[in-house]
Formats: C-alpha cells, sequence, structure tokens
C-alpha cells in the first residue's frame, strides 16, 4: 500500500471518527424504500467530484461511515471518501461479472451481488473480502439487511427468493416463484415484500419464508420495487410495462385498497421506477416517451401533478426519485440531473453529466452522490447542496441512553441561528435542547441527558433559520432505552469489538477465536445488586451488564477485554486513580474485585474507562478501592500454583490492600537465594507473577513475598514453601 493510499485512508479514519456520518446504507435508503431523507439539502449544487469508473454505474451509490460506494457494469466494486475532496479510491476489487445490484451496508460490512453469481462481503474500511457465497445466477435485484439475514432476488436460471443467514453465511430459506427476480425486497413488520417479472407482488413471513400473499398485475416487474408506507399499513407497488398503474395494497392482507389500480399514467407498455413516499405523497418516473415524474396523492391514489422529463433510456432503466425535504433529486437519460419541487413538480434547477444517468440519488450530510452511465464509461458525481441542515449523531433509528453529545452538519451563507429540539413519539410537542446563532466549529449542536426521559421513539430536529420557511430543518429517529448495544453480531473466527451506544462508549473486545461460535451481544445498564459489596470499596453509579444470546454464561476460550466508561459526575469526592471494577457472583451473591481492572485516563481529569480482562460475562461495576482498610497482604492471600509444581511455570500469586511493589526472593532448602522476582500490583486487586522452573531442580523451596505500600511505606512479607516435581 503507498503513502498516498495510507493517508486517504487515515482521513477517513479520522472522519468516522469527528463525525458518525448520516448514512444512506442501501438502495432507497432504509427498508421501507421510502426514498425520503430526513434533512436539507437545498439551493445550488455545486461539483465537489467527477471520477470516471472502470463502467456504466447502473447500481445506486450508498454511503456509510464517511465513504461511498458503488458498483459498476466492469464488475467492479469502488469506495471513495465521501467528502469529494479526493478521486484517488480508498480501495477498489474487481469480480467476475457485472454489478447492476446497489450494495448495502450493515455492522461494518460492505455486501454486493455480482452478476459472476456471488455474493461478496467486504471490510467497509478496507476492502478486504470477508467472504463470498455462490449464489449461482446473474442478480439485478438489490438486496437488503433485516433481523440478521440479507434478501433477495435472482435472476438467470434461478427464479427465486431468498434469505442468506449472514451469521451462520448459509440460505435461511428460499422460495421458487417461477419467474425471475430484478424487483429488491422492502420490509414492514415482519414480512418481506418483492416483485417478480410476471407482474405478481408477493409478501413472505421474514423469518420463516412462508407466503402471506400474493397479488396478480397485469404487467412484467423488472427493476421496480415495493415501498412500505411511512406507517407500516399499506405496500405501494408499480409493475410497469402493460400494466401502467399505481397499486396500494393492505400490508398484512394484500387486500387492494379501494380506488387504487385506475390512475393510467401511459397509454405503451413502459418500464417504471420504483416509489418514494414520504408526507402522504408517492412520487415515481414512467419510461416512456417523454420520460415522465409524478406525484400521486398517497391516501386515495389520484395524481396531483406530472412533470415531463426526457426521453427514457433504451436499456428499460429508470432513475428512481430521492426525496429530500422538500426537493426531489432524479437522474435523467438526457445526461443530466434534476432538482424539483416537490409541492408542483417545478424544476428548481438542472445539472448536466458526461453520461446518462439511469441510477438512483443518495444523499447525506448535504451531499449528492449519483452513479452515471448508460453503457461504455461510467461515473461517480457527487455534489454540495449550498443550504445543508443535516443531524450526524446520534445516527437515524440508533438507540441511546446517558447523556448524548448530538452532532450536526449546518451550511447556510444567511444563517441567523439555529434550533435543537426533541419530541416523545409523534407529538408536536417540541422541547428545545439548544438554540445558539453560529454554526459550531465542532459540528456539537447540542447536549442532553437521557436520565430524566422515559423509555420509548423520539424525534430530534434541527433548524436552521435564515428568513425563509421551507427545506430547513434535519430530522432522525432515535429510541431510548437502558440497553447500549442489542444483538450485536460478533464472529467467533474473526472476533471484533461491540460498542455501546454511550458517550464515552462501552466496549467489549474479542480475541479472534474467543467464542466457540458466532454469537449476539447485548451491553445493558442495569440496577445494582446491592448484596456483597466489597467492604473496602465504595460503589459508583456505573454498571454495565454483558450477555450473549446463544451461552448467557458460557466461558470464553480466549480472555476478553471489557472497557466501562466513568464522567466526573460519576466519582465525585473520590480517588480516580482508585477506581476498580468488580464482577457479580450470582451464586455466592457478592462482588469481587477483577484481578486485571485499572483505569486508562482519557487526558481530561474525571473522565476514563476502567478496563478488565475477563473470562465470563457477568454484571460489572465500578467501585473505589479505599487502600488501608484491609491488610496490605495476609498469610492466607498468598500462595503460589500448582503446588507442587509439575511443569515448567509456576505462579506466585497475592491479594494487595494498597497499591505496592512486590519482591519475590526464592531459596533452596541450603538457604540459597536462587530467584529474585519483581513487579508492581493495584491495591483490591489479585498479582500474579509467574516463575519459569524449567530449569531449576526437583525440590523443596522456600519463597519470601514481600510487599511495599507505595503512599505510606507499609511494609509486609509472608514466608511459604513450594515443591517443583520434574
Amino acid at each position: 500500500m503507498n503513502k498516498k493510499m495510507v493517508n486517504i485512508i487515515l482521513g477517513v479514519i479520522f472522519l468516522t471518527a469527528a463525525v458518525t456520518a448520516a448514512d444512506f446504507k442501501s438502495f432507497k435508503r432504509d427498508l421501507k424504500r421510502s426514498g425520503a431523507v430526513t434533512e436539507q439539502a437545498a439551493g445550488t449544487l455545486t461539483q465537489k467530484l467527477e471520477k470516471k469508473l472502470g463502467g456504466a454505474a447502473w447500481s445506486s451509490p450508498i454511503v456509510y461511515k464517511g465513504m461511498v460506494f458503488l458498483g459498476d457494469l466492469a464488475g467492479k466494486i469502488w469506495a471513495f471518501d465521501a467528502s469529494g475532496e479526493n478521486s484517488t479510491p480508498i480501495w477498489q476489487y474487481a469480480t467476475a461479472g457485472k454489478v447492476v445490484a446497489s450494495l448495502v451496508a450493515d455492522n461494518g460490512v460492505i455486501y454486493a451481488i455480482s452478476q459472476d453469481g456471488n455474493l461478496y462481503a467486504f471490510n467497509y474500511l478496507s476492502g478486504a473480502v470477508i467472504f463470498t457465497y455462490n449464489i449461482g445466477s446473474m442478480d439485478s435485484s438489490s438486496p437488503a439487511i433485516y433481523g440478521g439475514c440479507l434478501y433477495g432476488g435472482t435472476g438467470h436460471p434461478n427464479k427465486i427468493v431468498y434469505c442468506f443467514n449472514l451469521n451462520t453465511r448459509t440460505m435461511a430459506w428460499t422460495k421458487d416463484v417461477g419467474q425471475y427476480v430484478q424487483s429488491s425486497p422492502a420490509f414492514g413488520e415482519g414480512i418481506v415484500y418483492i416483485g417478480a417479472s410476471n407482474g405478481r407482488i408477493y409478501a413472505f413471513d421474514a423469518l420463516t419464508g412462508e407466503e402471506k400473499w400474493y397479488f396478480q398485475t397485469k404487467g412484467g416487474v423488472y427493476l421496480s420495487s415495493p415501498c412500505v408506507s411511512a406507517d407500516g399499513k399499506l405496500v405501494y407497488f408499480l409493475p410497469g410495462n402493460d400494466d401502467r398503474k399505481v397499486y396500494a395494497f393492505d400490508a398484512k392482507t394484500g387486500e387492494l385498497k379501494s380506488g387504487w389500480g385506475v390512475l393510467d399514467f401511459g397509454t405503451t407498455p413502459t418500464v417504471v421506477s420504483s416509489i418514494t413516499e414520504e408526507e402522504g405523497v408517492i412520487y415515481f418516473v414512467s419510461g416512456g416517451v417523454p420520460s415522465t415524474l409524478y406525484a400521486v396523492d398517497a391516501v386515495n391514489g389520484t395524481q396531483k401533478w406530472s412533470k415531463a422529463l426526457d426521453n427514457a433510456s433504451a436499456t428499460d432503466i429508470v432513475s428512481s426519485p430521492v426525496l429530500v425535504n422538500g426537493v426531489l433529486y432524479v437522474g435523467s437519460a438526457a445526461k443530466k440531473i434534476y432538482a424539483i419541487n416537490a409541492a408542483d413538480g417545478t424544476i428548481i434547477n438542472t445539472y448536466p453529466t458526461a453520461v446518462p444517468v439511469l441510477s438512483s440519488p443518495a444523499v447525506a450530510n448535504g451531499k449528492i452522490y449519483v452513479g452515471a452511465g448508460e453503457m461504455g464509461d461510467g461515473y461517480l458525481y457527487i455534489y454540495q447542496a449550498a443550504k445543508v441542515s443535516a443531524l450526524t449523531y446520534p445516527e437515524d433509528g440508533s438507540t441511546v441512553s446517558g447523556e448524548v453529545v448530538v452532532k450536526g452538519v449546518l451550511v447556510n451563507s444567511g444563517l441567523t441561528s439555529y434550533s435543537l429540539e426533541y419530541s416523545l413519539g409523534d407529538t408536536n410537542n417540541w422541547i428545545k435542547v439548544n438554540e445558539a446563532a453560529a454554526i459550531p466549529a465542532d459540528g456539537v449542536m447540542g447536549t442532553f441527558s437521557t436520565g430524566g426521559l422515559a423509555e420509548g421513539q423520539y424525534t430530534l430536529k434541527l433548524t436552521a433559520n435564515d428568513g425563509t420557511t421551507s427545506n430547513t430543518k434535519g430530522m432522525i429517529s432515535f429510541a431510548v432505552n437502558k440497553a447500549l448495544a442489542t444483538s450485536v453480531l460478533v464472529n467467533a473466527a474473526a472476533g471484533g469489538t461491540v460498542t455501546g451506544s454511550d458517550t464515552p462508549a462501552t466496549e467489549v473486545v474479542f480475541e479472534a477465536g474467543a467464542l466457540t461460535e458466532d454469537d449476539n451481544v447485548t451491553i445493558d445498564n442495569p440496577a445494582s445488586p446491592n448484596a456483597g459489596k466489597p467492604l473496602n470499596c465504595l460503589p459508583t453509579g456505573v454498571v454495565r451488564s454483558f450477555t450473549l444470546t446463544k451461552a448467557v454464561n458460557a466461558v470464553f476460550k480466549k480472555t476478553v477485554t471489557i472497557k466501562v466508561p466513568y464522567g466526573v459526575a460519576d466519582i465525585v469526592g473520590m480517588t480516580e486513580s482508585n477506581l476498580r471494577l468488580a464482577v457479580w457472583d450470582a451464586v455466592k451473591l457478592k462482588w469481587s474485585i477483577v484481578n486485571t481492572s485499572k483505569v486508562v485516563k482519557s487526558g481530561v481529569a474525571g473522565i476514563g474507562k476502567v478496563t478488565a480482562i475477563v473470562s465470563h460475562f457477568s454484571i460489572y461495576q465500578i467501585f473505589e478501592f479505599k487502600p488501608g482498610i484491609a491488610e496490605l497482604i495476609s498469610k492466607d492471600s498468598v500462595y503460589a500454583y500448582p503446588n507442587p509444581a509439575l511443569g515448567n511455570e509456576v505462579k506466585f500469586k497475592c491479594y494487595l490492600g494498597s497499591d505496592a511493589t512486590i519482591k519475590i526472593s526464592v531459596y533452596n532448602i541450603a538457604g540459597e537465594l536462587v530467584k529474585e522476582l519483581n513487579t508492581t500490583g493495584l491495591g483490591g486487586n489479585g498479582v500474579e507473577i509467574p516463575w519459569n522452573i524449567k530449569d531449576y531442580a526437583s525440590g523443596v523451596y522456600v519463597f519470601k513475598l514481600e510487599a511495599v505500600a507505595t503512599a505510606t511505606g507499609e511494609r509486609k512479607y509472608v514466608t511459604k514453601k513450594l515443591a517443583i516435581i520434574h
């Protein structure tokens, strides 16, 4: 890897650390395939990047953790810095077939479907291949990830809808639908919806694959995907070709909604885009002559307006619109990108491209990402909007607890002030978090505590005030829950880190091979059991529980490191260096200091983490160890094991009542000093000192363990015997 590439990757790492991106992780952004982005990205667009690719890009871009990813017809997967500041790819990978389907990102992995028949999984940052799986077909369906599984449909020669378990890396179920499936799946309340080329829309139970219902239209579905309404009650569908109508079905029963399937948007067969839906209106593009953008009332199915764009592509692919707070962005086969007012269809602006635009735009943090190309050359375009109001952290749909530092992006030359507010549920009772006149340089828009908030679903809103009333809001949804991380998958072979939603974050670090099998980890902050508190410790209010889904009390094959954060308010009146982690024993009903626990300070007084190396999961709590209450060392707490020592190593162990230096002197039976070992230890911890006895003769030895308290100089020693047998 050359120096320039290293600098690019380091830049992305910095960007990811500084701002958790408001991601656009899949085709049409979300599982409902709504195509709606809840941020402001308006005004004149400025081109940041025009990057020539290896082939035409029918695959729509996705944006994840400060990077943008897409595939092309030359079979390449591309990864670029999402800022648009650098045209050099961070990584690329060549498959052996065309990449038509959009990629999908989840849990640090980029998944791609190539028409070489394979599913690829890449490390998002490095591009390293994690695994491949041969589906065995030429697929165009853009996959989606739901409940730990990847869903999609297949092309030639297969004719199935599938559910691929990302944990076991096997097919959980497949359903033969008798026709090719290029449509992409949408989800709502445990049901997956997808169209087949014979004009049918299917609803399957996402877990079992059981068919819930289907509806036969007169169309011939190509790439058009279903769209689930915002409230989850309806599924909108656009078959196209011989059936130029819009359908709305009851999401659970498949019953056609009264008054739908009537509006005819053409007189000749035509391909269509996927549907975009927000605030009671659906939008789509008909690929007829001319290509036309429609807005339809999502309540009664009547047309609100239409706008002629350009002639459609001869490839039968139509760019699907993306709606961004009142502005529709959509590509055109006439080598341009449209920005259109969603209220009335007025064209706000157009932006020329070198080649036709057939893929759908993606929008994140005020930037618009567009893949381009019909045949031959392909391009990636990145544009910067003149007006931006976007929330970047917490991530949309995330679960938070504790103190939440809200980050965002504001770009607006006419800004007079901004405000940050939240509301519970769907109410309009907005509670102000912060208001200021200037855009913060660090991107922190405000901070609020969830301590007094009820658990539930909330909406967070960032409003830019510039004297106008339209397109000024960035909004995300989040949930308040005590759980800091819920069912995060850890791969047994590769290991990995599970990070909580708190700030700073609780972490669990698994070495490769620590787990016997892939498993899901949950981090919670429960109430602390009151029994059995150590007499020489004072508890803080920082408590964490760690659990596995498959084996709650499993002993790890290798030790695991947990890192529990604390803040200034958690340790008022305490000595920071004396913080320790204690583990709860649910059988003995008592707490014990974890021998390996230690403080890792952040550089800011009163803020840091207490870490420990553990062999199993339980409840852990931060305590302050109080030196001097317990003995510095006691005879009962000093020993050697194994004793007799039968192998090549013996370990000396003691428990310390205060921080101390330790010296171990070993004498043979004649009283001659044969070995001296030195170390230091933290009060409240057990300290182990290994001794390699391979070159020492069998016999009886005497060892003296001497401890000197660091703070007071108190000195104490214990003498015991040890036997070595070879």
